[in-house]
């Protein structure tokens, strides 16, 4: 077992704050909204492409044809994701395009199926729950909002701020909870195995 299989919670942290910096680099770019897409889509792919080759590879020749139309569809929707992310990025404050864009949370549960998503987002969910993952894909907004107000002199608005704070408070909470729950698991656990 290595250490991200060691610390999945952290690759989650580490992950939402690396995605945070995705609205502050698409806000600096002066290309148009299309493509930042196509670019962000283009240079990433070489990554992915490599760990599939090399780690993957069994996996990759057991796709069928319907995991193919399956992947097809999730990349329709992912670029429509990033070009109205991208474009909002244009029209409004970085923390309101990025709470816009992280409501898909919301859409994904109400209808019951996750189609696509960030490939490290995707690896933590062999790791811990879909819904804590998806909690604390939450923070990418607080992140994100954190580094505008100190790059662009986005100040957050009195509306901005409070749901900043219920987020984190909701953050807290859920994680105190979740706590609580593991640690009620492993007792449990132990218990079955007297």
């Amino acid at each position: 077992m290595n250490v991200f299989q060691r610390n999945p919670k952290r690759v989650v942290l580490m992950a939402v704050f690396a995605a945070s910096f995705s609205s502050i680099f698409v806000r600096l770019a002066e290309a148009p909204p299309v493509a930042v897409g196509f670019y962000r889509l283009t240079f990433s792919l070489p990554f992915f492409a490599a760990v599939v080759f090399l780690w993957h590879r069994k996996e990759l020749f057991a796709v069928t044809r319907r995991d193919l139309a399956g992947s097809g569809l999730a990349g329709i929707f992912l670029s429509l994701h990033f070009l109205s992310w991208f474009i909002a990025l244009d029209y409004t404050t970085v923390a309101s395009a990025t709470v816009l864009c992280m409501t898909h949370p919301i859409v994904i549960l109400a209808l019951v199926c996750q189609i696509g998503a960030h490939g490290v987002f995707n690896w933590c969910l062999g790791y811990v729950k879909a819904i804590y993952l998806a909690t604390w894909e939450m923070s990418e907004v607080l992140i994100a909002a954190l580094l505008a107000a100190f790059l662009f002199s986005e100040i957050p608005g009195l509306w901005q701020l409070a749901g900043g704070g219920i987020t984190i408070l909701g953050l807290l909470y859920y994680n105190r909870h979740e706590e609580e729950e593991t640690d009620l698991s492993r007792r449990l656990a132990g218990k079955k195995e007297l």
